[in-house]
C-alpha cells in the first residue's frame, strides 16, 4: 500500500511483502546509528558513563516473531531514500480472563537530517488511516525514560493517554559460577500452561494460548524455570530467553578483552502465593543465583533482568546488577473496555513479552534513586 502527500510517499508492508524494500529500511538504520546514543540520552541530566549498550545485528527480525506484523515508511520521491520508519506488531494478550487485542509499536527512526519535521507524526497519521483489519483494544509502546524526544512526541499526539502505565528496569548482572547454587526445574509445556492459566491469572498482557506455544518453540526460548516445589505451589520462577540478533557490548573503561556477544534474558519473574514467608525471600535469592549460575555454565557472561520496580525480586537483582536502564511502559486506548478496566488492573504486573526486548538500549551506573524524566 502506498499513499502520496507533497515528496514524501508512505508505504505499508506485512509481514509478507516487506523485504521487497529491506534495503532502504536497513540504509535507514544504518544511517541513524550514529544519533542512536544522542537521541536515547537527550534527558540525562547526570551524563554519567556508559557502562554497556545492546545492538542489533537485524533490526527485522522482529517481522517474523509474531502472529501478525506491519511497518510503515516515508520514502522521499526526489531520491528514493527511506526516510522513516516505525513497526507494529498485533497480539492478542490476556487481562484477567479478558481477551485484548493490542499492537506493540517499536523501532520508530528517522534520518538524522531530517529531525523536527514531524516526520514521526506524519507517519503515525498515515500508519492510523490504513485500516488494518485488526482493530486494536489498545496500542502499547516502551519509551527509555532519557528518551525526552520519544517522550514528547507521545504527549503531543496522545496528551494524557499515553502517561504511563509501569516502569521497568533492564538490570545487567555478571554470571559466575558457584558449587552452592541450587538446582533449576524447567517447567514443561503443561506446567507452564498452568502457570500462566491459573497462578498468573491477576497479570494483564499475558499471551494467548496459542501465542505462548509459539514463543516456546521458538529458537530463543530457553524455558521456564523454578526453584521450591512447584508440585505444591511453594516456588519462584522465571523465563529464560536468549536473543539471536541482539548482542550486549561491554563499554566498561578499564577492561582488558572487549566484550561484544551474547546474553541471557531473564523476565516475568514470579513467587507462588502459596510460600510460606519464612522461605518466600530465600527461594527468590536462590531463584537468581542459580540463574546466573545456569548462565554461567553455559558461558555466557552477563545476565540480563528485566523486572517491573513494583516486583518483590526488584531489590535483591539491583544488589547484585553492574548496571541499569529504566524504561516506562505506555499504553494508549482504543476501545471502551479497555478505558472501564483500567482501575481493575491499575496494580496488576504486567507480563513482558520476550519478543519486544528493545535493540536501543545504554546501560549506567546505579544510582540510589533511579532518575526519571517523566
Amino acid at each position: 500500500m502506498a499513499k502520496q502527500s507533497s515528496d514524501l510517499m508512505f508505504r505499508l508492508y506485512s509481514m509478507h511483502n516487506y523485504e521487497q524494500d529491506i534495503t532502504g529500511m536497513n540504509d535507514l538504520f544504518q544511517r541513524c546509528k550514529s544519533t542512536d546514543y544522542e537521541s536515547v540520552m537527550m534527558g540525562d541530566s547526570n551524563k554519567s558513563p556508559i557502562l554497556f549498550h545492546c545492538e542489533s545485528i537485524d533490526h527485522l527480525h522482529c517481522m517474523k516473531q509474531y502472529p501478525e506484523s506491519y511497518c510503515g515508511t516515508l520514502v522521499n520521491t526526489k531520491d528514493g531514500r527511506v526516510v522513516a520508519f516505525t513497526a507494529g506488531h498485533i497480539k492478542f494478550v490476556y487481562f484477567g480472563s479478558s481477551l485484548m487485542t493490542v499492537i506493540f509499536i517499536r523501532l520508530v527512526r528517522v534520518d538524522p537530517t531530517q529531525r523536527r519535521q514531524n516526520l514521526l507524526i506524519n507517519l503515525t497519521k498515515q500508519g492510523n488511516k490504513t485500516g488494518v483489519e485488526n482493530i486494536p483494544d489498545y496500542t502499547i509502546g516502551y519509551t527509555t525514560d532519557t528518551n525526552v524526544p520519544s517522550l514528547n512526541m507521545q504527549q503531543r499526539l496522545f496528551g494524557s493517554l499515553s502517561n504511563p502505565v509501569s516502569r521497568f528496569s533492564h538490570f545487567i548482572l555478571s554470571t559466575t559460577p558457584t558449587s552452592k547454587a541450587i538446582k533449576l526445574h524447567k517447567l514443561s509445556f503443561e506446567e507452564t500452561e498452568r502457570l500462566w492459566m491459573v497462578d498468573m491469572i491477576d497479570w494483564v498482557q499475558r499471551p494467548s494460548l496459542s501465542d505462548l506455544h509459539r514463543i516456546m518453540h521458538m529458537d530463543e526460548y530457553i524455558g521456564i524455570f523454578a526453584v521450591g516445589d512447584f508440585s505444591s505451589q511453594q516456588y519462584a520462577t522465571a523465563m529464560i530467553w536468549e536473543p539471536l540478533t541482539t548482542i550486549l557490548c561491554d563499554d566498561r573503561s578499564g577492561t582488558k578483552n572487549e566484550y561484544r556477544g551474547r546474553f541471557r534474558l531473564a523476565l516475568n519473574f514470579f513467587q507462588s502465593s502459596n510460600s510460606i514467608p519464612s522461605v518466600a525471600v530465600q527461594e527468590r535469592e536462590h531463584l537468581i543465583s542459580a540463574l546466573i549460575n545456569a548462565a554461567s555454565n553455559d558461558e555466557i557472561p552477563f545476565l540480563i533482568c528485566d523486572i517491573e520496580e513494583s516486583s518483590l525480586f526488584t531489590s535483591l537483582v539491583r544488589q547484585k546488577a553492574l548496571a541499569v536502564s529504566t524504561e516506562s511502559i505506555s499504553r494508549v486506548p482504543w476501545s471502551e473496555r479497555v478505558t472501564d478496566m483500567a482501575d481493575r488492573f491499575a496494580n496488576s504486573p504486567i507480563w513482558l513479552d520476550p519478543r519486544d526486548l528493545s535493540n536501543l538500549l545504554y546501560f549506567k551506573p546505579l544510582s540510589e534513586k533511579l532518575q526519571s524524566q517523566l
